[in-house]
């Protein structure tokens, strides 16, 4: 299956069709993507300036801050992963249109 195939799938696809129709399912799920990479941002910014020795606590106990902020970081991975999708799935064909080396410019990533 060839990832235009895939992208026309979701863009007829009836699962996906409340983000293609509604005036405000897209933007909510924005919204929440956007809360869930800042809070993905977030921990990953704690734990490193405590490596570094900049944060709010002392690098011997960064072990027992990266354990407590696991679950956010896993959880916000999660939510940012299924609200891309959704988004992605919401404009499908254009997403594909703009795929001219797959699938690493469908990601935004140019070289």
């Amino acid at each position: 299956m060839s990832l235009l195939t895939l992208f026309q799938w979701a863009a007829h696809a009836p699962l996906f069709a409340v983000m293609r129709d509604s005036k405000w399912g897209f933007a909510t799920v924005e919204m929440v993507h956007l809360l869930a990479l800042a809070i993905l941002g977030g921990t990953v910014l704690i734990v490193d300036l405590g490596i570094l020795g900049i944060g709010l606590s002392p690098p011997s106990s960064m072990p027992r801050v990266s354990r407590s902020l696991a679950p956010l970081f896993l959880g916000s991975l999660a939510v940012a992963a299924i609200s891309g999708t959704l988004l992605v799935s919401a404009e499908a064909l254009k997403c594909a249109a703009k795929c001219r080396r797959p699938p690493l410019r469908c990601l935004g990533i140019r070289f």
